[in-house]
């Protein structure tokens, strides 16, 4: 905005504050309404709103948004300096992702402390294979619901080979080890778990994230002929 023609009531509004206030408020009900689902317990969710009346440093937050070069990472990492970080663990702790496909991908995620996960990319294709009738009679709600329950079995004999019989027990135990990621990265965002052989960093992964985007793929068309799309 620019200044000169702002109202002061409306730059507060637009200001980074206001802004991280109602990022803050949006984390706080979440996890609300994942206490009162049974998800996380009541009293870490009641823990969260310790912050209602705190001031966030927005100059601490682009500090830290300099080093994990993304915004909400570093207004989490202020939160939980603020609200203490055994109650912040359960912030911000569902994930969405394109490459959640297996059962093992889900595991991983849970294993590191992800609460709820949403694979939209494979509901995604769900629906497009039922478009095309290949799920005989099946609506898309019973398609999806054997491919939640497909996953939900494939997590309970996982955990079970170790002994475990609940999500919450094996949520954030790191019960595996890292295989090709930096030990650094591993230090810093996946404390607890071991990486041995070390491997790529944040800037590993930003490459292979953009050679993947950067790919090209190859669709054989009706006439026979081969179309690149970039």
């Amino acid at each position: 905005m620019i200044e000169r023609y702002s109202r002061p009531d409306m730059v507060d509004i637009w200001s980074a504050k206001t802004k991280f206030r109602i990022w803050y408020e949006i984390e706080a009900h979440a996890c609300d309404a994942q206490a009162k689902l049974g998800v996380i317990p009541q009293a870490s969710a009641d823990a969260v709103w310790k912050a209602k009346d705190a001031e966030f440093d927005v100059a601490k937050i682009d500090a830290i948004e300099a080093i994990t070069k993304h915004d909400v990472i570093a207004f989490l990492t202020h939160l939980a300096d603020i609200i203490g970080s055994d109650e912040a663990r359960f912030v911000h702790q569902g994930m969405t992702s394109s490459d959640v496909l297996d059962t093992h991908s889900f595991v991983v995620l849970i294993g590191v402390g992800a609460t709820t996960i949403n694979p939209y990319l494979a509901i995604d294709s769900i629906y497009q294979r039922y478009e095309k009738k290949l799920f005989s009679n099946f609506d898309f709600e019973s398609c999806v619901s054997k491919f939640k329950k497909s996953i939900d079995n494939g997590l309970l004999k996982i955990m079970s080979k170790m002994g475990i019989s609940v999500i919450s027990s094996y949520r954030g135990g790191c019960n595996f080890e890292a295989v090709g990621l930096s030990r650094g990265i591993v230090a810093d965002y996946f404390p607890g778990m071991v990486s041995r052989i070390s491997g790529i960093g944040i800037i590993g992964i930003e490459k292979k994230i953009k050679d993947i985007t950067k790919a090209k793929y190859v669709v054989l068309t009706n006439s026979g002929s081969v179309l690149v799309l970039n």
